[in-house]
């Protein structure tokens, strides 16, 4: 096949070689960069060390397709902002939202209801001499159906 291995070899040595000194310049000129002037992060770097205040977005409400309303914490200020495709609009500052514990107010007290208990944990009277005959299967059954409702509406 090859006759030449060696003609081979060195040029697998010089890619690999050539390949290690690329990385190692693109990764010395991101150190430099960044170790200069902050580089990439100069945003969040910078943020983090002065004394700026620090913007937070507290929530958003999405209205359509890249349309959103935003409420924006800038220190103890608080806006209102709509953000559309293009455009971003400061509707208004709102009042500082302050953390103050809540009062303690009086639980009111809610009165139990009688519980309905179902047809059958009823005691019904017997009355063996007067004639009338024991409910039937289906007086028993609208019994229960209207225990049923009364149960759940309450």
């Amino acid at each position: 096949m090859l006759n030449h291995t060696g003609a081979l070899w060195h040029y697998l040595g010089s890619f690999v070689l050539y390949t290690l000194g690329a990385v190692a310049l693109i990764y010395g000129a991101y150190w430099y960069a960044r170790r200069s002037s902050g580089g990439f992060l100069s945003g969040a770097a910078k943020n983090n060390n002065s004394q700026r205040p620090v913007l937070e977005i507290e929530s958003i409400l999405p209205l359509e397709p890249r349309k959103n309303l935003y409420v924006v914490r800038a220190g103890h200020e608080r806006f209102l902002l709509a953000a559309s495709g293009d455009d971003t609009t400061l509707l208004s500052q709102l009042e500082p939202e302050f953390s103050e514990p809540p009062e303690m107010s009086e639980i009111p007290v809610v009165q139990e209801t009688p519980r309905l208990e179902p047809w059958y944990a009823l005691q019904q009277p017997t009355h063996v001499h007067s004639g009338r005959k024991p409910d039937t299967f289906g007086a028993r059954f609208v019994k229960s159906v209207q225990w049923l409702v009364s149960s759940r509406m309450r």
